[in-house]
């Protein structure tokens, strides 16, 4: 897989995980109590985001950045999962079908052994993220 190839994936990925960012509720324009969200907090006058409020180190489902990422890196891995399964599928389908033909041959080789990586870094994005959230200040 050439660099154009991965470049070009690494942005539909990015493309596809950035609407999640968008997800976050700005709870200010509430202005009554009932009208202030459950991901919100009212605190006597005003509903506040959850996160200014408090913020626990240790649960990261009340920051709207860590829950991002965690989303984030579920939908990697659904969106990559599919993709490695079919590169597997088809690259053995090849492969199998290839005869002697030598280019179709190497072009399923080839497919198979980029599919296998990929799996190696779709399943090290746990140990990613949780790099990540460690850099950031929320435990592990």
């Amino acid at each position: 897989m050439n660099f154009k190839r991965l470049f070009s994936l690494f942005i539909v990925m990015f493309f596809l995980g950035s609407p999640l960012f968008v997800l976050a509720v700005d709870c200010s324009q509430y202005t009554t109590e009932d009208a202030c969200p459950s991901t919100c907090n009212w605190n006597g006058s005003t509903c506040v985001n959850v996160s200014e409020v408090t913020v626990d180190l240790n649960n990261c489902e009340n920051d709207a950045v860590c829950s991002a990422i965690v989303k984030i890196q579920g939908y990697i891995e659904l969106v990559g999962g599919v993709v490695i399964g079919m590169m597997i599928v088809i690259g053995g389908f090849m492969y199998a079908t290839g005869g002697g033909n030598e280019k179709q041959l190497s072009t399923a080789k080839s497919m198979i052994t980029c599919a296998v990586i990929g799996m190696i870094i779709l399943l090290s994005a746990d140990i990613i993220t949780t790099t990540v959230k460690t850099l950031m200040g929320w435990s592990s």
